[in-house]
């Protein structure tokens, strides 16, 4: 039967769309539209909407404006891992499809909060008697001194007069129970701590997912949350609320026992009332209707792809609650593992619009797993019947194609019900009720929905209206059982009135179902359920439609639903036809974008969501601020190069760092999609300054294997007293300065290449900043101009550049000169070279005489001449511990920027003499291709022959290298011509 379907299928993509009318040919042939998103990704989102999934959002609260400016929007808060779960974004969209993000509505004092991370699961609230806007919240508390609280996820509530905020947490008033309300401590307190709930006999120690809720008839207010010890296990509790800020902590409840379905039932583990459901209960949402409290929850786990919607019901907001078991309607929303459109479908509210009831939850973004985040998908909620004649909630979803949007926001309604419906060809057993009960069914557990089925061959289903209507749009949903589906609506007919009293019959010929759009891969005999045909047209005055279906073969034919959008109001008779469009009001993007005069999005990279770009503009007085938590780039968008310079002064504004960060950074960052690099200021009011990479893979920084320090004098910047940071890039090459002056200069980061474009900006880590004059460019003459300029700062006579590696800034070389009184010294923390310019050899020889001129707090200080192999390195040193009076001399190989110090030699020398200034003690290296001599007041003190990387012909380049220590050099030397190292081979190895 697939075969053939498919066989049918293809043969139709020759037909055309459209084909003869029976009385009346309009003649605009294109007076409607069929919606075939397959092969048109655009949809009339006035009249229906669709769950695309577009942006990144968990355990959505969906709320629609019903007064006040924001009239007619839906608002949707949720967790927000886009700002690192740090506070909480809202969107809005006046059409559930297109969602336009709001910022940020809500996010801690981060001096003064009680929480910086995990900020979860928002619910929002309108509360009319107080005009104002609740968000209750879950978090951890982070920020405490107090081991009691440490990392436990706790309650808060804040609060707003706009649904888009800023929300504000409460602070400095009290509640009713007396207690001062801190943006330091969190609103409620349900941990074991709390002697309130103690006395319950009920604390447990972490509460997550909030819910409020206002009794409809007694106008009380209560507070529903999931409540554990260990995550592996939680359920949900109520309590009574004096007001949103004061719990009755004596009216705590436990409302679920997670695996069955009463909590008696739970701790007499009576197994005829378990139900399937892992062992979470979590994300509760109630909601009332007709003497019943619907207590909804969450269960198998957010990660899970079991991940659904349960219900349970009770007589009173605090129970007892009852869940129903799957088998007998207690599934409010979930997935089927046949699907390959979908997976999971958890953590919800409910969103009331006019008439209409809807679901909010989130599912994958990717839609088969989570790796890709969570995402916002809303469908509509029904009341059916289970076995016992309960009345609960089923959801017509998860959906994946077109529906229709609330009659209250599209300003139409599904009138099917409101004609007598008839059918030619109805099966025995069927009734055509079934096409207008206004129910789906969707999983394959859904056996008490029924679809309307239909004898093998042609069908006519006819909808006549005892009086005018008017007719917007149609739907006619197709079976979720392949076998059972109809290939196309072989014509539509429509009586309509032309004038008042007079009507004419129009046609809409043979329109597909996209089967493109809605064919299951992964089971072949289920569709991707609630796909349609749609058609939608300028409004008609209507009496009577006709739709004429047929069977694929011998199978019959099934129909959950036909809906019918209009009015039951006629509207006017139409008498002439034209071309059918509509218009789509343009929304702003669902992401946060940060964009201003300089900043941006540059390739992929985009600016972080902390950066306040309001005073981005183009005079001199511009500056931009960040003062949020996490890592925040901010990147300049109109340079993408592999040459550029780079400037900015920096300053931070606050004195403690964000989220108790031991190590916070602030800086200008390098980047391509693939890497960075950050130059950063180290610490608040540093004067050290350093430069790394991140990991190859790009999953964090490698801060032991490319990190470099050096102290720079005067690097203040803070409290208003800005340092400026400049970047030169030229290829693989770098200079960063501070103040002007060359800090660190390196030309081995990964990635960064002479090929490899790359933009720059300015990047904090947990800091509050702001920077002014900045700028950048790639202009040639300039980076020419500045490399010229710094370029006496960085070479010297004798030192300099060797081997594509420049000596380290800690050297000052203005005073490498021609004279016999030239010397060299360095003042500057790290590890800083000193390289024989243009020297890169595998036979010379090398000497200094060099002393100690004081400590820069190196607890292992030392001193000596390197030789370096591209990522082979050999440091020969003299062990300065003890008070720089250690005899101790050695070697140290380095591969990819590790010290094997384990595999370290070392020796004493009883006759060093002191090497602390004024005294001075003379280090050579001989190099006769694989054989390496290290000299200490030229006697030999090592031999090394053959080394990995030193063997014949494998030329090294020359530095002295200082360990964060204070040296002066003079008297330094070194040759590569063949007759004086063949005189110094006779004189020292003989």
């Amino acid at each position: 039967m697939r075969k053939l379907l498919i066989a049918i299928i293809a043969s139709l993509f020759v037909l055309s769309v459209t084909s003869c009318a029976t009385t009346y040919v309009p003649e605009v042939e294109s007076w409607y539209k069929t919606t075939v998103l397959s092969k048109d990704s655009k949809y009339n989102s006035n009249l229906f909407y669709l769950n695309t999934l577009e942006f990144q959002i968990a355990d959505p609260s969906v709320i629609y404006i019903n007064e006040g400016p924001e009239k007619g929007y839906f608002y949707a808060y949720g967790t927000s891992d886009d700002i690192n779960c740090q506070g909480f974004q809202s969107w809005r969209s006046k059409d559930m499809t297109r969602w336009e993000s709001m910022g940020i509505a809500y996010t801690p004092s981060y001096a003064t909060t009680w929480s910086i991370v995990n900020y979860w699961a928002p619910e929002v609230i309108y509360d009319s008697e107080e005009e104002l806007y609740y968000m209750f919240f879950s978090a951890q508390r982070n920020m405490t001194n107090d081991s009691r609280y440490k990392n436990l996820m706790m309650l808060s509530v804040a609060y707003s007069a706009s649904p888009a905020g800023p929300f504000v947490h409460p602070n400095n008033n009290q509640n009713l129970d007396g207690k001062l309300l801190k943006e330091s401590e969190p609103v409620f307190d349900f941990s074991v701590s709390n002697e309130d709930v103690v006395s319950t006999g009920l604390a447990r120690k972490n509460t997550i997912d909030v819910s409020p809720f206002i009794d409809p008839v007694t106008k009380e207010k209560y507070m529903y949350f999931s409540y554990y010890d260990s995550f592996t296990k939680s359920e949900i509790f109520g309590v009574k609320m004096k007001d949103w800020f004061t719990p009755d902590y004596s009216s705590l409840v436990q409302l679920t026992s997670v695996g069955f379905l009463t909590v008696e039932a739970g701790l007499n583990h009576t197994v005829s009332k378990s139900t399937p459901e892992g062992s979470i209960n979590e994300g509760p949402f109630m909601y009332y209707r007709d003497g019943k409290y619907y207590l909804t929850l969450s269960v198998f786990g957010y990660s899970d792809e079991r991940y659904q919607v349960r219900q349970a019901v009770s007589t009173s907001p605090l129970g007892n609650f009852t869940k129903y078991h799957p088998d007998n309607g207690g599934v409010v929303v979930a997935t089927d593992p046949t699907w390959d459109h979908i997976t999971s479908a958890g953590h919800h509210s409910f969103v009331v619009c006019g008439e209409d009831l809807f679901i909010a939850y989130h599912t994958f973004k990717n839609r088969t797993d989570i790796t890709g985040g969570r995402a916002l998908a809303i469908d509509k909620i029904e009341f059916i019947k289970n076995n016992d004649g309960i009345s609960l909630m089923h959801t017509n979803g998860p959906t994946y194609s077109l529906q229709p949007l609330p009659s209250s926001v599209s300003g139409y309604e599904n009138i099917a019900s409101k004609a007598s419906v008839s059918a030619s060809n109805t099966a025995k057993g069927s009734s055509v009720s079934l096409l207008t009960d206004g129910l789906l069914p969707y999983l394959m557990s859904d056996n008490n929905i029924e679809e309307y089925t239909a004898n093998s061959g042609k069908s006519k289903i006819t909808f006549d209206f005892s009086s005018p209507v008017t007719l917007r749009a149609f739907m006619v949903y197709n079976s979720m059982e392949y076998d059972n589906t109809f290939i196309n609506i072989s014509s539509v007919k429509i009586k309509y009135y032309d004038t008042i009293t007079t009507t004419k019959e129009l046609e809409i010929g043979k329109t597909e179902f996209d089967f493109d759009w809605n064919l299951n891969e992964v089971d072949g005999s289920i569709m991707r359920p609630g796909g349609s045909v749609v058609s939608e047209f300028d409004e008609l005055r209507v009496s009577k439609i006709e739709f004429n279906i047929s069977s694929v073969g011998s199978d019959v034919l099934s129909i959950p639903e036909i809906v019918l959008l209009g009015k039951t109001t006629p509207c006017a008779p139409k008498s002439d036809f034209k071309e059918y469009e509509y218009n789509i009001s343009p929304v702003g993007s669902s992401q946060i974008v940060k964009d201003s005069v300089n900043f941006g999005t540059n390739n992929t990279l985009k600016t972080g969501f902390g950066w306040d770009l309001s005073n981005d503009s183009n005079s001199l007085n511009a500056f931009v601020n960040q003062s949020y938590c996490s890592d925040q780039y901010l990147y300049f968008k109109k340079v993408f190069s592999t040459d550029f310079y780079v400037e900015a002064k920096i300053t931070s504004t606050n004195l403690v760092s964000f989220n108790n960060d031991k190590y916070p950074k602030y800086g200008l960052v390098v980047s391509c999609p693939e890497n960075t690099i950050f130059f950063y200021i180290d610490g608040i009011g540093s004067q050290r300054v350093g430069v790394a990479q991140r990991t190859l893979d790009n999953k964090d920084w490698n801060w032991n294997a490319t990190e470099q320090l050096v102290t720079m004098p005067g690097t203040l910047s803070t409290n208003g007293e800005y340092a400026k940071l400049s970047i030169i890039r030229q290829g693989k090459n770098f200079i960063f300065l501070v103040n002007d002056k060359v800090a660190i200069i390196y030309n081995s980061f990964n990635v960064f290449n002479d090929y490899q474009d790359a933009t720059a900006g300015l990047l904090t880590f947990n800091m509050a900043i702001s920077a002014k004059e900045y700028s950048i460019t790639s202009d040639k003459t300039v980076i020419d101009q500045k490399i010229s300029e710094y370029a006496s700062t960085t070479s010297g006579n004798v030192f300099g550049l060797a081997g594509g590696l420049m000596s380290s800034p800690g050297w000052d070389l203005s005073t490498d000169t021609n004279s016999a009184n030239a010397y060299v010294s360095n003042t500057q923390a790290g590890d800083q070279y000193l390289y024989f310019k243009d020297i890169n050899s595998s036979y010379f020889y090398a000497e200094t005489l060099i002393t100690v001129d004081g400590s820069l707090q190196d607890p292992y200080p030392k001193i000596g001449i390197s030789i370096k192999n591209g990522n082979k390195e050999i440091f020969f040193y003299i062990d300065c511990t003890e008070g720089y009076n250690n005899k101790a001399v050695g070697y140290v190989e380095r591969v990819d920027g590790n010290w094997d110090w384990a595999g370290s030699v070392t020796k004493e020398i009883p006759s060093l003499g002191s090497y602390k200034n004024p005294n001075f003690v003379k280090m050579a290296v001989l190099r006769d291709n694989g054989n390496i001599y290290f000299l200490i007041e030229g006697e030999i003190a090592f031999t090394i022959n053959n080394a990995e990387k030193f063997s014949v012909g494998d030329a090294c380049v020359v530095a002295i290298l200082s360990f964060t220590t204070k040296v002066t050099v003079k008297e330094y030397y070194i040759t590569i011509n063949s007759a004086e190292v063949a005189q110094k081979i006779q004189s020292i190895v003989g």
